[in-house]
């Protein structure tokens, strides 16, 4: 029979032969919880639908119980054969048992280490005692059976949680029989801090502070409790802390340890700083260090290092798991804190020769060399469980002397910069918080009924303060301490960005200075490397990208931008992508004002400016072989070294692309980055817009999915403010180019009107243009005269003026043969192809797309072919030509499924081909294609072509006599369509 193993003590999980399984739905996992807290118990159906849901159970819930229980079964036995009694889940007598041993779940575990901790302590054996109630305790991963629903649940996690302070008790009890005061003196504090109505803890303290030789200290922590208990309860101490408190004053030699154990000659330093009591978040990274810190079977030194940002919380998180597994060295711990981020960083010989004076040795005996230090601090450390926090790390080298010899030990450090080269250390790279974990930070510290009150500001307060957890706290702290401050008003205190830091600043608290520890340790390369990388209005930016805005090769630039990210400066995101974080991004853009000349600043955007246009040109070069665009930004890189003083030739610009899929691959990561940088450059006098506007042109046209394009607002917001700026300062071709992409967004979501007006704006600024230059020759004018009118002729097309849209699209289809523009005749056939097809004319349709693919299919052009084809496939449709059309699907979606550009698209093709295939009544593939077309919509985003998929699905499931199926199938289609603001069919 297979190993199966069971934990209650955290979330509910279960594991088979080693192997972790996921054991179902939440009611699922709440029915699991109260067969396996009673093993070998036969429980009745009726208390199992009262534990799960209570005293309103679905009136289904009989059959959703056994249910529930077949799924267990085969997740349980797997390889149990059909009609073969369950040997694990049995039912008998109206009620289900789960037959496992009680040493098969977590708990049993902890009650069998629990009942032999209580032999041993009995047998006089307090050692053994100590170590098997701390086994037992390491047992608990959280809040016992987190998440599950029911009654039963809720009772049940509330004994296991009274279980659980019931041992640490006991283990406290142990430890004071062995003379552990110290450490008990040290761990009740917070103990009590977090359940202060439990008499036994205070008495325990009371006693550890006695048996430490601070008899008035224990009969204050008495006077503490009748102090509280009088006024939150209006009770007096129960007869127990009474009974301690009366045995203090009369030093009742009943006190002393039984058997205590003798002290050695060395005292055991307790020198971690006090823990935050407000600690939020990270549970996983917790629970990961405080696993790595308590290993016992590990050979080695047990050595972490936390690497993070200034205020990213690293000392926070590193004391906070100090002292949870502080019972795990109960020979003492060190902390120092290393100064590594400042000025003047600790010397690791003074730090070695205070952990031996804490450690009792005398003066005399401690030597002064480095290596006679740390050499006599090993020995000393031999044999003992010591664990040794070293805060705030410069590097390896102030490290390695600190660092014990015995596999006993644990080291814990914390750093900005990432210590690679320490050996067997293991990394930890320290994130801001999660939202969620941020928003908790918040109330626990500025009040949870500020949360509850306005849940919209707190989320935005937690993204201006970027989550960062300093941010976080000197706002909470703030709060806390203007009652009247809404976190509203906090909101609109952190709006302005250029004083956003200033604003984070409380006491001895502030972001800025935190994140001037780390500037000041940067070199003259790297801190300029810092400053000019945070100019550009980017989410992240790539190895090329900074190698262009610095004026450097690529190999200097990763040297440089690789050590800003040991440094603690920047994130890396992934190979060769790297982002600030939002604050520190502030605070690079103040100093780069106070540092970094215009000329220097203005160079910078420049370069990345031609940077883009260059990469922008050879991408759609590829994507759209021959379209003049292309050669355009040729021209936009000539004029724009004119325009600006003072800028010499991007001869050395880093070229990233060498073929199509690195062309798509670089227009889907930098799309972000070119808009932004297009708007920023507008916001600049010094710089032309026009080729910002040429870029935006370009990168949107090869980025346009359609009707399913998620990049409409970042291209309506780009273009908007470009047209706002071409119009101020009279730039006609800017403004050309500006409206026709407003016009053209404006017509692919069926605002014909709008599209119209802005369409019209384009062609007169065109006109504009052409009075002004005396008819000059003018790439671009003609480019976009070109572009303006094919939205013309799509938005007749739009209003159902097929004959005007017709007219439109012939007179550019013979424009375009004229000037031998091989792409955009392409572009032009699959228009008047489509105008075809709305006229009812698919033969003709049809005769057009093939001369586009075959058009396509001679200049290189995929993406052309790939249209030509869908649109071809739709004729074939509607001629009633079923497998023509999957064969023109399934060679576009052929074409369109290495492009990732083009993904949506390609998830729409599956569902024509569901479609055709329903069509041609075969509806058994049609389920196929349905579901292909659904998995495939998941993977790439497109909630539109799942719903379309789903709604296929449906009618299959109709046709094929599955009423309820297809119901269910058509509900989650609409509410698909409900969450995009479409209304369902």
């Amino acid at each position: 029979m297979a190993d199966l193993r069971f934990g209650v003590l955290g979330r509910l999980q279960v594991w088979r032969d080693g192997v972790e399984l996921d054991a179902g739905p939440r009611q699922q996992r709440a029915l699991l919880a109260a067969l396996l807290l009673r093993p070998g118990k036969l429980v009745p159906v009726g208390d199992l639908i009262d534990g799960v849901w209570g005293q309103q159970p679905s009136e289904s819930a009989v059959r959703i119980v056994r249910n529930y229980v077949s799924q267990l079964r085969r997740l349980l036995e797997p390889d149990r054969a059909p009609r073969v009694e369950s040997q694990v889940l049995v039912y008998a007598s109206g009620g289900y048992s789960l037959r496992v041993p009680p040493t098969a779940v977590d708990i049993g575990v902890v009650e069998e280490l629990a009942a032999a901790a209580d032999e041993a302590r009995g047998s006089g054996d307090r050692d053994t005692a100590a170590t098997l109630l701390s086994e037992a305790l390491g047992h608990w991963r959280g809040d016992p059976l987190a998440g599950l629903p029911g009654p039963y649940a809720q009772t049940q996690r509330a004994k296991l949680v009274e279980r659980r302070l019931g041992l640490i008790e006991s283990r406290i009890e142990v430890d004071l029989e062995l003379g552990r005061h110290t450490a008990a003196v040290n761990e009740l504090p917070e103990l009590i801090a977090e359940h202060p109505l439990r008499e036994r803890m205070r008495g325990l303290l009371m006693l550890a502070l006695y048996r430490s030789g601070r008899q008035a200290d224990a009969l204050s922590v008495y006077d503490q409790v009748r102090h509280s208990l009088a006024e939150e309860l209006g009770i007096d101490p129960g007869a127990y802390l009474q009974r301690v408190r009366q045995q203090i004053l009369i030093s009742d030699p009943a006190l002393s340890p039984p058997n205590a154990e003798v002290a050695t000659s060395l005292p055991k330093p307790a020198q971690l700083p006090a823990a935050v009591g407000d600690f939020t978040g990270r549970e996983a990274l917790v629970e990961e260090l405080c696993a790595t810190l308590r290993a016992e079977d590990s050979p080695a030194l047990a050595v972490s290092a936390v690497a993070g940002m200034g205020g990213i919380g690293k000392t926070t998180l590193a004391v906070h798991v100090s002292h949870r597994v502080r019972d795990r060295f109960p020979d003492g711990q060190f902390y120092v804190n290393l100064r590594g981020a400042g000025e003047d960083p600790a010397d690791p010989g003074l730090a070695l020769a205070a952990f031996l004076r804490a450690m009792g040795l005398p003066e005399i005996a401690i030597p002064d060399g480095l290596e006679e230090l740390s050499a006599l601090y090993r020995s000393t450390l031999a044999d003992r469980r010591v664990l040794v926090l070293l805060d705030n790390a410069r590097d390896a080298a102030q490290i390695e002397p600190l660092l014990p010899g015995s596999s006993g030990c644990g080291v814990l450090i914390t750093s900005r910069s990432r210590l690679a080269t320490l050996p067997g250390v293991r990394l930890v790279d320290l994130d801001v918080l999660e939202s969620s974990e941020a928003v908790a930070m918040l109330a626990r510290i500025a009040g949870p009924e500020r949360i509850v009150t306005d849940p919209t500001a707190a989320a935005e307060l937690v993204t201006a303060c970027g989550r960062l957890p300093l941010a976080l706290r000197i706002v909470a702290s703030r709060l806390a301490s203007r009652r009247s401050w809404t976190l509203r008003s906090m909101v609109d205190r952190l709006a302005d960005e250029t004083h956003r830091l200033s604003e984070l600043r409380i006491g001895d608290l502030a972001v800025d200075s935190s994140f001037a520890l780390g500037y000041a340790q940067l070199d003259i390369h790297q801190a300029r490397a810092f400053l000019l990388l945070a100019l550009p209005d980017n989410p992240d930016f790539s190895l090329h990208g900074a190698a262009a805005i610095l004026g450097s090769g690529l190999r200097e630039t990763e040297n440089l931008v690789e050590s800003l990210v040991d440094a603690g400066m920047l994130e890396a995101t992934g190979p060769g992508r790297y982002r600030y974080h939002d604050l520190l991004r502030l605070f690079a853009r103040e100093q780069t004002l106070s540092t970094e000349n215009i000329a220097e600043r203005n160079a910078a955007i420049i370069r990345l400016l031609q940077y883009y246009l260059v990469n922008a040109r050879d991408a759609y070069g590829l994507i759209w072989p021959g379209h003049p665009l292309a050669s355009d930004m040729t021209n936009q890189m000539s004029e724009l070294l004119f325009d600006v003083g003072g800028i010499g030739p991007a001869t050395n610009l880093p070229l990233y692309i060498t073929d199509l899929l690195t062309a798509q691959m670089w227009v889907v990561r930098e799309f972000p980055g070119c808009f932004g940088l297009a708007i920023q450059i507008s916001r600049d006098p010094a710089v032309p817009i026009l080729p910002a506007a040429v870029l935006m042109l370009g990168i949107a046209r090869s980025h346009d999915e359609g009707v399913l394009w998620s990049g409409f607002e970042s291209v309506r917001a780009a273009a908007h403010t470009l047209l706002g700026v071409a119009e101020q300062r009279g730039d006609r071709r800017a403004e050309a180019i500006a409206a026709f992409t407003l016009g053209r967004t404006a017509q692919r979501n069926g605002s014909l009107d709008e599209a119209q007006r802005y369409a019209e704006q384009a062609e007169l600024a065109c006109r504009r243009t052409e009075l002004e230059s005396g008819g000059t020759y003018d790439p671009t004018r003609l480019i976009v005269s070109g572009m303006i009118q094919r939205l013309f002729g799509a938005i007749a097309a739009g209003r159902a003026d097929y004959d005007t849209a017709l007219a439109c699209y012939l007179d550019l289809l013979a424009a375009h043969r004229r000037d031998s523009s091989p792409s955009c005749e392409v572009e032009t056939l699959i228009d008047i192809a489509q105008v075809h097809i709305d006229r009812g004319e698919s033969r003709a349709a049809v005769a057009m797309c093939e001369q586009a693919r075959a058009l396509a299919a001679e200049i290189g052009c995929r993406r052309g072919e790939a249209i030509a084809l869908g649109v071809s496939a739709l004729a074939h449709e509607n001629l009633g030509e079923h497998d023509a059309a999957i064969g023109c699907y399934q060679d576009s979606f052929d074409l369109h499924g290495p492009d990732p550009l083009r993904q949506k698209q390609a998830a729409f093709l599956l569902v024509r081909i569901a479609v055709a295939h329903l069509s041609a009544g075969r509806a058994h593939q049609a389920a196929d294609a349905g579901l292909q077309a659904v998995h495939r919509s998941r993977e790439v985003g497109s909630e539109l072509a799942e719903a379309e998929s789903l709604t296929v699905l449906a009618t299959v499931r109709a046709t094929l006599g599955l009423t309820g199926e297809a119901e269910h199938l058509v509900r989650r289609a609409d509410d698909i369509l409900r969450r995009l603001g479409l209304s369902p069919n």
